[in-house]
């Protein structure tokens, strides 16, 4: 793999043979729990049926077990495969189901080239208590 001289963009570069995959770009607040870090509102932009991008301030170890909270939805396990301190790859313990990840796209989806916007307000966004 070749760096990019821009930070910003080293993970866009990631090995595509590494993703199981194609990704959607989107904008979608969630909620990430681990037990070293506790819970933390964060933005996943892009997402694939197997995994996804966590926007997150926080450095994690790679092969680290998380839950992560989709609005509307049931936790999901996942592990870490990547983590700059700024953002992780993550690969979902098991696949989204198809119609899933189609209404998580059609509510979160953003158009390519679009500059990323948060979807929901991460301050005030409780996930459900179900």
């Amino acid at each position: 793999m070749r760096r990019s001289s821009n930070p910003s963009s080293h993970w866009d570069q990631y090995p595509e043979r590494l993703r199981s995959g194609p990704r959607r770009l989107v904008a979608v607040a969630v909620l990430l729990s681990s037990t070293a870090h506790g819970q933390n509102l964060c933005r996943v932009d892009n997402l694939s049926r197997s995994g996804c991008r966590v926007l997150i301030q926080c450095r994690f170890a790679t092969e680290t077990f998380l839950t992560l909270t989709f609005p509307g939805r049931s936790p999901l396990g996942a592990r870490v495969i990547w983590s700059d301190g700024l953002r992780c790859g993550l690969e979902f313990l098991h696949p989204l189901h198809v119609g899933v990840l189609d209404d998580l796209l059609r509510l979160f989806q953003r158009p390519p080239g679009e500059q990323a916007r948060e979807s929901r307000d991460l301050a005030s966004w409780q996930p459900d208590q179900g």
